[in-house]
């Protein structure tokens, strides 16, 4: 009677070496599996023997066999299905998450007392529908066991529907501190269901509405609920299209919150008109530390009045004020303000036209107000051209200001002249910490000498920009840069495939078994099998016309950057047998292979961390 055909005789070597692999597989692991199968399904359970350790004999305790019974096989599962719902929060995947899951998960952290390790959520632009707002309504209601302090949800084009299920959870959320809902395209009908939650809610402290389509009436309901808000510290609603009529809520609101410490309404179109009530409710107001007003268009009578409100108001820290149009005037109703104000620390003009057509009333105002003002640290004066003779005035005041720490003079049109005032003035100031000359074309080689001569006298300095001060530095510099991280990236390409090719070679060309194995970075040797395929004679690999193995070495190099010369190289190393002992460096199959230059330079001995460093060393340097 002739035996039955070899099943495996007619397969493939992969077919094969798959078959070999699932028999291994289900031998190691046959134990496991019958362990936790259901008793009631197959043949019962045998009881445990006893085992004896050094003479001694104990039994299994009951608490052990419960984990071999298909309750143990239940709790197994339910903690895997824990886990899975909870890698799939963490990463927004709710489309793999249905509501039974969210209930489970929540259990599962009631019955820890409430505590959990997700305490920050962030869905960036993850495209959430209306069901998975139902999802996350879930999960950040219940309060006794959700500690999620952090949620951002920036471009998601939350509106609606969704929008409003997630609003109306947070209304009772008791965990929720930080909400970011910038860039949602929220109109004014979703600016009612945000006023709705503000009014119930007493947790939030932080509130982003910045990049929606708010208008004024969608912000005089939320300034209306902010009236009673006792919690929220920081808002911000700048780049929405409030208006004068916005401008005049928020204004109402600052009059009656004590608490709010932040407001940002920048790039609103308050107009002067929105500026005006603004400011008389700055008058009033004793709790905002923070505003932002960039961007409105507020003009030199709007200036004047922030001006009269700062003579008053002695809470304000941080006043952000860019491109306003204020010109010098109003820079000078400014400056005549502050030298009795003892509470602005931060003071951003930029982009205001300070300086024009050789204006230099604005600097001197600025200048005057620095020798007698002890309390402001950061001034910003970017994009103001105010030359040389306004960077001669101001370099003069910081001869006597003690108090100043930051000055950001970026794009001002100073050149030599101006430098030089302020090499001299560096060498006496001892406060000044960070000081900005970034894009000021003219400074040349002469203007950088001033400056590093001056740094041999001044001790206090800490951070100089000089990007750009120099027509094309920046522009070749970044060229370099590139250029040097594409060449690391295509060497650790390149080596990667070569060592690729070199563990197939070995294969094809010795007619070794297929190993399971995978090959040792730090090595070039084949590591020992776990398992292999021993290939029929009549099969071997490496009878294959080398035209074959050449095809699929070529192949294999995805981005082509082997030479036919170095593939033909890595193929005559793999048949060597003295390259398969341990002695055979890496650095050696390389500088065979791909030439010396590349083994002495390889760019993975340090890694990215080392290349990262020698850019920022290239920087400082001076690029």
């Amino acid at each position: 009677m002739s035996s039955a055909p070899d099943p495996s005789s007619s397969l493939s070597p992969a077919a094969a070496t798959s078959n070999t692999m699932v028999g291994l597989l289900n031998r190691t692991f046959a134990a496991p599996i019958k362990t936790f199968s259901n008793p009631n399904k197959g043949s019962p359970i045998k009881a445990p023997r006893s085992k004896s350790f050094g003479g001694s004999t104990y039994e299994r305790s009951k608490s052990y066999e419960r984990h071999v019974t298909g309750e143990g096989d239940k709790a197994v599962q339910q903690f895997m299905r824990v886990s899975a719902t909870t890698r799939a929060i963490m990463t927004g995947n709710y489309l793999q998450i249905d509501e039974k899951d969210v209930e489970e998960v929540l259990k599962s952290w009631q019955s820890k007392g409430g505590t959990h390790t997700i305490s920050e959520l962030n869905y960036e632009n993850m495209g959430f529908g209306n069901e998975d707002a139902r999802l996350l309504a879930k999960l950040i209601k219940p309060s006794q066991v959700s500690n999620i302090c952090v949620l951002r949800l920036t471009k998601n084009n939350l509106q609606g529907d969704s929008l409003k299920i997630i609003l109306k959870a947070m209304r009772s959320s008791a965990t929720i501190t930080h909400l970011d809902l910038s860039v949602n395209n929220i109109g004014d009908k979703d600016a009612k269901h945000v006023a709705k939650m503000l009014a119930q809610n007493n947790v939030l402290q932080y509130l982003d509405l910045s990049n929606n389509l708010i208008t004024g009436a969608g912000g005089k309901d939320i300034a209306k609920a902010l009236e009673g808000n006792t919690a929220l510290r920081r808002l911000f609603i700048q780049r929405n299209n409030l208006m004068a009529k916005g401008g005049a809520a928020f204004a109402k609101m600052l009059e009656h919150n004590k608490t709010i410490q932040h407001v940002d309404l920048g790039f609103n179109r308050l107009l002067l008109e929105g500026i005006t009530v603004l400011a008389k409710a700055l008058k009033r107001n004793r709790g905002l530390e923070s505003l932002g007003v960039d961007l409105n268009e507020i003009g030199v009578e709007g200036a004047l009045m922030f001006s009269d409100a700062l003579r008053v108001n002695m809470a304000l820290t941080h006043v952000y004020m860019p491109r306003n149009n204020i010109g010098d005037q109003g820079v000078v109703w400014l400056s005549a303000a502050l030298k009795d104000n003892s509470t602005v620390r931060f003071l951003d003009l930029e982009g205001n036209s300070i300086g024009s057509r050789g204006n230099t009333e604005g600097t001197e105002a600025l200048a005057a107000m620095l020798r007698v003002n002890t309390t402001l640290r950061v001034l910003g004066l970017t994009a103001n051209p105010i030359g040389d003779e306004g960077s001669l005035a101001i370099a003069d005041a910081l001869r006597v200001n003690t108090t100043l720490e930051k000055l950001i003079l970026t794009n001002c049109n100073i050149t030599l002249r101006g430098i030089e005032s302020f090499s001299t003035c560096l060498k006496s100031n001892k406060s000044l910490q960070y000081l900005s000359l970034a894009e000021n074309m003219h400074l040349g080689t002469e203007g950088h000498r001033l400056l590093a001569d001056a740094l041999r006298e001044n001790h206090a300095l800490k951070g100089l920009l000089l990007d750009y001060n120099v027509d094309d530095w920046q522009r070749l510099y970044n060229s370099i840069e590139n250029s040097l991280a594409r060449n690391h990236i295509r060497q650790r390409v390149k080596y990667a495939t070569a060592c690729r090719i070199l563990f197939v070679a070995r294969v094809l060309l010795n007619g070794r078994p297929l190993s399971y194995g995978r090959p040792s970075w730090e090595s070039t040797r084949t590591e020992r099998a776990r398992a292999s395929v021993r290939l029929r004679r009549s099969r071997n690999l490496a009878d294959l016309p080398f035209e074959v193995h050449e095809a699929i070495f070529r192949a294999m190099d995805v981005e082509h950057l082997l030479t036919l010369a170095e593939v033909r190289h890595i193929a005559h190393f793999a048949t060597k047998k003295d390259t398969l002992r341990a002695g055979v460096s890496r650095g050696a199959f390389l500088e065979i292979t791909l030439g010396s230059y590349f083994a002495t330079h390889d760019a993975t001995a340090d890694g990215a961390d080392g290349l990262r460093k020698r850019l920022g060393d290239a920087r400082r340097s001076g690029y």
